[in-house]
């Protein structure tokens, strides 16, 4: 209903609009040391879900002011943690891990560029500043040893506000006045330092978070 009223609204609100808003559903994709199968550096992520939303407003000619917000859930890949683990450790026969997602929620704002190509369609590039607040996953392993072990053991989650930095590439194509589809794609990168209580003390990992988000949505001028 939402949508159909969105359609048939009138294109005057639209004619002399500076402001327009997106919502974009899609996938994100890990890459560099947050994809990693390293110990020492990775974090054994996978393409997961994201959401964004953005908020253009003309500055001058082609130029916005774009505000831009979204949440990613990276899944784990268990199976390799899992044997990177027991190939470390030469006590250990077998490991079971049950894993949450890694949760990053991401607010930044930047400049954007947009342009016409053919056809009425539209590109927009742009650069973007912000902070990223992550969170590792809440994670229960269940390992075999070969002699005497603990039958299982948790990490718990973990969380840091970071600065973050990166850019996207957008193509929008007019449905009417008011509405565009739109498909976004943006690279964000970060470094977060988790904190963990280990052996009485509190240690901190810092990892590299960078994912790119694909994205497809409507773009809506008012």
């Amino acid at each position: 209903m939402i949508i159909v009223l969105l359609f048939s609204s009138s294109n005057m609100l639209a004619q002399q609009s500076k402001l327009s808003l997106s919502i974009r559903p899609g996938l994100s994709i890990p890459f560099g040391d947050y994809a990693s199968r390293d110990l020492e550096n990775g974090c054994f992520t996978t393409t997961g879900i994201g959401l964004v939303a953005e908020a253009d407003y003309q500055v001058y000619g082609n130029f916005y002011a774009s505000f831009h917000g979204g949440a990613q859930f990276h899944p784990v890949d268990v199976a390799s943690l899992g044997l990177a683990k027991v190939l470390e450790d030469p006590f250990m026969s077998d490991l079971y891990i049950r894993s949450e997602s890694y949760r990053i929620i991401h607010l930044s704002a930047g400049i954007a560029y947009t342009t016409a190509l053919i056809n009425k369609l539209q590109a927009s590039g742009k650069v973007l500043a912000g902070m990223f607040i992550s969170q590792t996953p809440y994670q229960i392993y269940r390992p075999q040893y070969f002699l005497m072990g603990p039958d299982y053991f948790v990490i718990t989650s973990a969380r840091d506000r970071s600065f973050a930095y990166g850019g996207g590439f957008d193509l929008i194509y007019p449905i009417n006045d008011c509405i565009s589809l739109q498909f976004g794609s943006e690279a964000l990168l970060s470094e977060a330092a988790f904190g963990f209580i280990s052996a009485g003390s509190v240690r901190t990992d810092w990892r590299k978070i960078s994912f790119i988000n694909i994205n497809l949505g409507f773009h809506m001028r008012f």
